[in-house]
């Protein structure tokens, strides 16, 4: 089997103990190289299989969001078989199995092989493993994650501030002088471009377009119902798509390695070079991982806690209050750690209106789940935004209330996975602090120079398209201080 540079780099361990068919399969639990099929849950489960099971469930999470996975819930239990797209899997929402599975204490889960069974499988040109974080386990990711953390120090943060906060006035600016806007049209052109410019350091709007429409494609692709190159030109597009994100940003590191700026990139081109660091395809690989996760998922939480303050100005009026006296330029991520209100507002938009449906993972041997025997190779998904409406650890969670996230009340420690929004366990989104620190830039600047309402008043719903957001076009006003 073809072996990638992340394998190479990485110098993975001997193997985990893994099922012999599937370890035939990947070559690595490490850095699985091969994807094995669907393998069907359990029929001791509840749940419907089957094109039809497919279709439905597709529609339900596309209207009704998270509330279509709460009446699962109600009808099948805390596990059930369902089906994600045309993949057959185990639906799992009982905290203390997503806690177990998140944790992976006996490393029977892969995350590398969920993800390249839903979405990787197929983009590396070259065959082999992609090499990025959510493609790599154990010791290799851990290495990997190891390498890059220190683009997320204090220093770096302060960077990524400069960069963000100007863009995100200019955009605001144009708003507040048109008295209005509607995010559900503007953020996916406007804040994937402050996010590509903040994560590359381009600032060429032609070719920070040209990223952007890469990005896009590559996901368009991998996501696609059919998975047959023949059958689906998407999937052919996405390779193309992300052989040249590889290419341009590997030409682009001896640059950034020498002339480093502020940008993510820059960062992690000073940590992961060297005789112990990462070859420069493989560091690549895991800064696409990055990208690829920021491109949508921050604008989409924005876009929802947006929603949810214009409906609720008693909590405006308190981020308001506690934003003032920073003054409308925040000067570190310091000044923004202070903003408790702030904080407790953010962590409850992404749990009221989740971003992530589930985390998948599959087994690399056979397991049990409550007394159900999991093969190996079964697609497993942690359901995280469902978990965040569990009525057995949440007061009433269907209402925003943010104050539960309140040191008094502190509802998200009641048990440690029943608030994952960004995963859990080794594989936490390492984009998380990024992903927070662009929203509040976002809403200090926001609010200090302005008061936002609904244009027309109506109430939401939650969808997921895949990513979580409200429903409707988020059209607001907006009032100059």
């Amino acid at each position: 089997m073809p072996e990638s540079a992340s394998q190479g780099a990485l110098r993975v361990s001997p193997q985990l103990a893994a099922d012999p068919v599937i370890l035939a399969r990947i070559g690595s639990a490490s850095a699985p190289v091969g994807v094995p099929g669907p393998v069907e849950p359990p029929v001791t489960l509840p749940g419907k299989m089957g094109p039809l099971a497919s279709m439905a469930s597709a529609y339900g999470s596309y209207v009704h969001g998270v509330a279509h996975a709460e009446r699962m819930q109600q009808r099948y239990g805390e596990i059930y078989r369902t089906m994600f797209m045309t993949q057959p899997m185990v639906a799992v929402s009982a905290p203390d199995e997503v806690h177990k599975i998140l944790r992976n204490e006996k490393n029977v889960w892969s995350t590398a092989m969920a993800w390249e069974y839903l979405f990787f499988d197929g983009l590396n040109a070259e065959g082999g493993n992609p090499g990025s974080l959510l493609t790599l386990d154990f010791d290799a990711h851990s290495l990997a994650r190891k390498l890059v953390q220190p683009a997320f120090s204090a220093a770096a943060i302060r960077g990524y501030i400069e960069i963000a906060q100007p863009l995100v006035q200019e955009h605001i600016g144009r708003w507040i002088a048109a008295g209005e806007v509607s995010l559900k049209k503007t953020m996916p052109a406007i804040f994937p471009a402050i996010s590509n410019r903040l994560l590359t350091g381009i600032e060429d709007p032609a070719q920070l377009d040209r990223i952007d429409r890469a990005l896009r494609t590559t996901s368009a692709g991998a996501q696609a119902l059919i998975q047959r190159r023949q059958f689906n030109p998407w999937l052919g597009r996405a390779r193309s798509a992300y052989g040249y994100l590889t290419s341009l940003f590997v030409s682009l590191v001896p640059v950034r390695r020498a002339h480093p700026g502020a940008d993510l990139l820059s960062q992690i081109c000073q940590v992961s070079g060297g005789p112990n660091g990462l070859e420069d395809e493989a560091m690549v690989r895991i800064f696409l991982t990055m990208l690829l996760g920021a491109h949508d998922s921050t604008s989409l939480g924005i876009t929802s806690m947006s929603y949810l303050l214009a409906k609720h100005p008693d909590w405006q009026e308190r981020l308001r209050q506690e934003a003032d006296p920073i003054g409308p330029e925040v000067r570190d991520a310091k000044a923004l750690h202070k903003q408790e209100q702030l904080e407790l507002v953010w962590k409850e938009s992404i749990r009221y209106m989740p971003i992530t449906d589930f985390v998948p993972r599959r087994a690399l041997r056979d397991v049990e789940i409550r007394g159900h025997h999991i093969k190996a190779g079964t697609l497993v998904g942690a359901m995280a935004g469902l978990v965040g409406r569990h009525p057995e650890w949440w007061t009433n969670p269907r209402t925003f209330d943010p104050e539960r996230f309140s040191p008094e009340r502190a509802e998200h420690k009641k048990h440690p996975a029943i608030y994952n929004p960004f995963g859990g366990g080794a594989h936490v989104c390492i984009g998380m602090q990024l992903a927070t620190l662009q929203a509040k830039v976002f809403f200090h600047s926001l609010l200090t120079r302005s008061y936002v309402s609904l244009y027309k008043d109506y109430d939401a719903a939650h969808t997921y398209r895949p990513l979580g957001c409200v429903s409707g076009d988020v059209r607001l006003r907006l009032r100059v201080r």
